[in-house]
C-alpha cells in the first residue's frame, strides 16, 4: 500500500507528461499558444501509515451474544492533501504487546479528509479463540484500573473467508495508539459488618482477624454491561483515630455474594493474618476493642 504509507520523506513520485495549450488575450491581439510541452515530476504525500492516531475514549454499550459492544472515539491525522474513503472492510483489534486479537470492528465507510479527523468506530470485544478469553479479561481489567495499554487496529485479508477487492486495497493497513485507562472510583463504599481479632496461642506476635465486609461496587458511566462477581482480592490498611497505618490485611480470591441489582458484594473472612504495622497504635486499638462497645477505624484500599 504505497499511498497509505507515503509521507513527506518517502512520498509517491509520479510524472505528468504531454502537451497543453493556452488561450487568452493581451492589449492588442488574442493570444493562442499551442503544443506547450509539459513534463513534471510531482511528489504526493499519502497517509503516513496512519501513524498519527489518538484514542480519545471508549465505551461499552452492552452485550451482543457472548461479546461486548464497543465504541472507540479516535482522532486520525491525514497529513496529505487527498480525500481518502475506504469502504466495506474490517479492522481487528489486538493487544499491542502480544498481538492477541481482542475483537473485530467492521467498517462501512472510513472517510479521511486532509488534516484532523474525528471518527467513531463500533465493534465487538470478543477474541477469535476461547483460549484467549483471559487476555481479554486482563485487558479490560487494566482499563478499569487506570492503566495505559497499546492497542493495534489492523486489516489482514487472510482472516476473511470471502475476500473482496477492498480487502486487497487495505491489506496490511495498521493503526496503533495508546488506550488510557479510566480513572474512576469503582469501589464506592466499604462497611465492616463484623470484625474480631485473635492472638496466636503460640506466637504472640501473630494476630488473626475474622469478619464480614460489605462493598458497594459501581462500574464507570461509560461501561454498560451485566456481570457476576465470583471472587475478590483485597489489600487494605487500617488506621485508628486518624493515626498512622496500624495494620494491613491481604485477602486472596475470597468468594463473594454478589447482588446484581445493587452491586453490593458481601464477603466473609475467617482467621486471616493481620500484619501489624504500628505496635503502639494497634495495642490502643485492641484495648478499645475489648473495653468499649464500638471502635472506629479507617480502611484504605
Amino acid at each position: 500500500m504505497p499511498f497509505i504509507n507515503a509521507n513527506k520523506i518517502h512520498s509517491i513520485d509520479f510524472r505528468i507528461g504531454g502537451v497543453a495549450s493556452i488561450t487568452g488575450s493581451f492589449a492588442h491581439d488574442p493570444l493562442n499558444t499551442n503544443r506547450i510541452l509539459v513534463e513534471n515530476n510531482i511528489p504526493l504525500v499519502g497517509l503516513d501509515g496512519l501513524n498519527i492516531v489518538h484514542v480519545d475514549g471508549i465505551s461499552v454499550d452492552g452485550e451482543e451474544g457472548t461479546a461486548l459492544r464497543l465504541s472507540i472515539n479516535a482522532t486520525i491525522e491525514n497529513p496529505g492533501v487527498t480525500d481518502v474513503q475506504l469502504q466495506n472492510f474490517s479492522f481487528y483489534m489486538a493487544e499491542g504487546e502480544t498481538g492477541t486479537i481482542l475483537g473485530q470492528i467492521p467498517i462501512n465507510v472510513l472517510a479521511l479528509q486532509p488534516g484532523t479527523n474525528t471518527v467513531t468506530l463500533n465493534g465487538l470485544l470478543a477474541p477469535l479463540h476461547e483460549t484467549d478469553l483471559p487476555v481479554v479479561g486482563k485487558f479490560f481489567s487494566a482499563y478499569l484500573n487506570g492503566q495505559t495499554q497499546l492497542v493495534k487496529l489492523f486489516h489482514d485479508r487472510s482472516f476473511e473467508q470471502n475476500a473482496i477487492p477492498m480487502d486487497l486495497t487495505t491489506s496490511g493497513l495498521t493503526m496503533k495508539a495508546n488506550l488510557e485507562g479510566i480513572k474512576a472510583n469503582i469501589i464506592r463504599q466499604v462497611d465492616v459488618l463484623n470484625f474480631g481479632i485473635e492472638f496466636d496461642s503460640i506466637d504472640e506476635n501473630k494476630v488473626y482477624a475474622t469478619g464480614r465486609l460489605s462493598v458497594l461496587f459501581e462500574l464507570p458511566s461509560n461501561v454498560h454491561m451485566t456481570f457476576k462477581a465470583l471472587t475478590t482480592s483485597i489489600n487494605f490498611t487500617m488506621h485508628f483515630n486518624d493515626g498512622p497505618s496500624m495494620s494491613q490485611m491481604i485477602l486472596h480470591d475470597l468468594p463473594v455474594e454478589h447482588n446484581q441489582i445493587t452491586n453490593e458484594l458481601l464477603m466473609s473472612f475467617n482467621k486471616q493474618e493481620l500484619i501489624v504495622l504500628n505496635d503502639a497504635s494497634f495495642e490502643e486499638f485492641a484495648a478499645n476493642l475489648v473495653l468499649t462497645s464500638s471502635v472506629s477505624v479507617i480502611n484504605h484500599f
